[in-house]
């Protein structure tokens, strides 16, 4: 959620806070792609759908630690986020 500074700013302004909020949601979208849906459900086929943390964990190393720069995205994402991705119907295509 944006601050109360930033929501205050946005109706004297008459921004409209759903705009925001739709630029979110939209953004999320394209910061994973369908590469990285699938990518996401190959790590959860080869690990049998670990819990989020620990999946989170394995993304993280696959991009810090061996260096593999289809990781990036998915190394930063959130153990929340995660799992909204694993309800969306991209990733069950993939599982």
């Amino acid at each position: 959620m944006p601050s109360l500074a930033w929501r205050n700013a946005a109706i004297r302004s008459r921004f409209s806070f759903s705009a925001f909020l739709d630029y979110r949601a939209a953004s999320l979208c394209a910061t994973y792609t369908r590469a990285g849906l699938e990518l996401l459900a190959a790590v959860d086929e080869a690990h049998e759908t670990l819990s989020g943390p620990a999946t989170r964990r394995i993304l993280q190393r696959e991009y810090r630690d061996y260096g593999k720069p289809e990781y990036e995205r998915l190394a930063a994402i959130s153990i929340s986020h995660l799992y909204n991705l694993r309800q969306s119907p991209r990733y069950r295509e993939h599982i």
